[in-house]
């Protein structure tokens, strides 16, 4: 990701987070994505928790870290602990916003569960 990509997709989400007062759910890394949403949360004192296989997160940008155990790289794992999460959290799914940048396979089974449970997406 370059400095410019980075920069316009800090400014979206930004616009996107506004009034959001809501806990924020991402890929626990300081990288790509998940790296964007770790630094507008911190500049908006959001709550935010990052999924991530063991020993690979990013302590300094999420003050939560929760790992998939026995994973070894990033899978589907991460998705389904978020999912898991909001469920046992008593969630209604259709009140999840999954937003979701151009990726590889995790993304497009990010979006697959997403829309199996009901959740809005943005692209």
């Amino acid at each position: 990701m370059t400095g410019l990509s980075k920069q316009e997709l800090e400014r979206l989400l930004e616009r996107a987070l506004e009034r959001h007062d809501g806990v924020l759910l991402s890929g626990g890394t300081g990288v790509g994505m998940p790296g964007v949403a770790g630094s507008v949360a911190r500049h908006h004192w959001l709550r935010l928790i990052g999924y991530v296989p063991p020993e690979l997160g990013d302590s300094t940008l999420y003050s939560e870290l929760r790992e998939t155990s026995d994973a070894t790289d990033f899978s589907v794992l991460e998705p389904l602990a978020m999912w898991s999460d909001f469920i046992a959290s008593g969630f209604d799914p259709s009140q999840v916003a999954l937003i979701v940048c151009p990726g590889g396979e995790i993304t497009l089974q990010e979006i697959a569960l997403a829309r199996a449970m009901g959740a809005r997406i943005g692209w």
